[in-house]
């Protein structure tokens, strides 16, 4: 039987281009190939095409807050890589990869330009990782330098999540999604009623979030479903990422090393974290 290959490239629905390549079998049967991106294409860097998969990713998961702040505008995945291909005349994971840094640049500012996005400026909170952080966070266990490494990540996620814990009560006072977490807490037999009745938005959050901190690294999924409902929660909730902690942190062990160099245990670093955001309690 003769056989016929057809490619189609586009935009598509899911997160960036589509290459589907069909060949008719024998068997008279269509078989889908993974996408094949040239060399010097933002796709052929697995590095670079996860951090953008991610910002797309953070995007959208930005665009739905939108949606529970009160935007009306109907959310389409497709969208952002159709405006991506105007932008720069090819589909996203097929952009050259000299491009990388304004393609990063042009999914930053539609991320910023959110409401989600605004309200982060403004409170001084980042709306993402940096290519630089991200890749970082993707790599094995790196040495600290001169032992200040487990400090100074204590010290940067002391003042990141004191400001998200401010951010999120606002939003619980808000009034809006107050009803969606009371429920889910509720049903949850996370707290009694009793237990939730006289919490202050702000005491709510400070006490997730101590939650959340001293059950770390294992989750949980009222935690995963908080985080849906409240942005603020689910980057507190990033920021603890195990595979960027470990780094510093001695949660999983290493065995390419005979004598690991990362000084602090698990126990030490949650204690820590702890008397940082909430020194009232140390």
């Amino acid at each position: 039987m003769k056989a016929t290959t057809l490619f189609n490239v586009s935009g598509g629905n899911m997160p960036g281009a589509a290459l589907e390549a069909r060949e008719n079998g024998i068997d008279g049967k269509a078989r889908r190939e993974a996408p094949y991106y040239h060399a010097g294409c933002v796709g052929a860097n697995v590095t670079k095409r996860n951090y953008v998969e991610y910002l797309v990713e953070r995007f959208h998961q930005y665009r739905e807050a939108d949606a529970r702040f009160g935007h009306t505008q109907q959310l389409q995945y497709s969208l952002l890589f159709k405006n991506i291909q105007a932008k720069f005349k090819a589909p996203t994971y097929f952009i050259s990869e000299n491009r990388f840094e304004e393609l990063v640049d042009y999914v930053h500012y539609r991320i910023d330009k959110t409401l989600l996005g605004r309200i982060n400026r403004k409170r001084g909170i980042a709306n993402y990782e940096s290519f630089d952080d991200y890749v970082m966070a993707q790599t094995a266990v790196v040495m600290p330098i001169n032992g200040k490494g487990p400090s100074r990540l204590i010290e940067e996620m002391g003042k990141q999540i004191p400001r998200e814990i401010e951010s999120g009560s606002e939003l619980l006072a808000d009034g809006k999604i107050w009803p969606k977490v009371y429920a889910l807490l509720k049903q949850n037999h996370y707290l009694k009623e009793a237990e939730l009745r006289p919490l202050t938005p702000a005491a709510l959050m400070n006490l997730l979030t101590e939650a959340l901190v001293k059950s770390w690294p294992h989750d949980s999924l009222v935690f995963e479903r908080l985080a849906e409902i409240v942005p603020p929660f689910k980057n507190i909730r990033d920021s603890l990422n195990p595979a960027r902690i470990n780094r510093f942190v001695r949660l999983w062990a290493n065995p390419c090393v005979m004598k690991d160099a990362r000084s602090l245990p698990e126990g030490e670093f949650k204690k820590r974290l702890l008397q940082k955001v909430f020194p009232e309690k140390a």
